[in-house]
Order: structure tokens, then sequence, then C-alpha cells
């Protein structure tokens, strides 16, 4: 089962794998969604008469923070179930090649900033520079999309 399991998981979270089902549409779809959101929402974040109303910046503050939990819990079981792929089948090995590969580098990019504000405590122009790299995640477009592989 644990097998069975991880094999769906990984059909399902890696989008280089040509998948038809309803579940690999509704996961990539939201994915997709939810990565032009973010990169909008930085946009929009930019712009002073939004950035200084404080509704706004909770807005902005709590939508942040459940897109970095959903793509955090996507890179975590991206990570787990990538020994599946044969590339990366070492348990220990194939996951920290894995982990060095580009997509799952963005995918890091994408979410470091956060975690790094938490735990670490950088002032706010700091965060503003690591923000940046949230555009990260619209490169990862190119991988769920048919027409470029």
């Amino acid at each position: 089962m644990y097998r069975k399991t991880k094999a769906k998981v990984h059909s399902l979270l890696h989008p280089e794998i040509i998948g038809n089902s309803k579940w690999d549409r509704i996961i990539n779809g939201f994915i997709i969604l939810l990565i032009i959101l973010n990169v909008v929402a930085v946009m929009v974040e930019s712009v002073p008469s939004y950035r200084d109303s404080a509704a706004e910046q909770h807005f902005f503050h709590y939508f942040d923070l459940i897109s970095v939990i959903i793509f955090s819990i996507e890179y975590i079981l991206r990570v787990w179930s990538s020994n599946h792929d044969p590339r990366y089948s070492h348990r220990v090995h194939g996951r920290l090649r894995y982990m060095v590969s580009p997509a799952a580098l963005i995918d890091l990019l994408a979410i470091l900033p956060f975690y790094v504000h938490v735990f670490v405590g950088f002032d706010l122009r700091m965060l503003r520079i690591f923000r940046l790299m949230r555009f990260f995640r619209l490169f990862r477009l190119t991988a769920y999309s048919r027409a470029s592989r």
C-alpha cells in the first residue's frame, strides 16, 4: 500500500508524467492558478496605495501564508515520492539528487524566503528582496504545459 500511495502521489505531482485522470488535471490546474495568483499578488502588493492599507497588508500576509503552506506540502510530497522515479531510486541519495534538480530548486527558492523571514527574522527591507524570488514560481508553469514538452 505504501508503494502504491507513493506511486500515485508521484504521478499526481510530477507534470512531466502525462496523466489523463481528472485528479491530475485538477491538481495541476490548481497549482498553475496558485502560481499565477502569487505573481499577481506580488505585482499588486508593489502598488503603494494597496501596500499602505492595513486591510490589504493582512490579506497579502494571509494569502502568502496559505500559499507557502500549500507549496511546502507540495514540495515535501514531491521529495517524498521522488524515489519512485528510477533516476532517483535510492532512498536517501535519490531524494538528495532530486532536491538539487532545477525544478526542485525553483520550488525551494519560491518557499525559502518565507521560512528565512520566520526563523531568522530579517528586517522588512531584506524580506522584500527575498520576496522577488517568488517569481521563480512562474518558471514552473512551463513544466505544466504539454506544449512546452
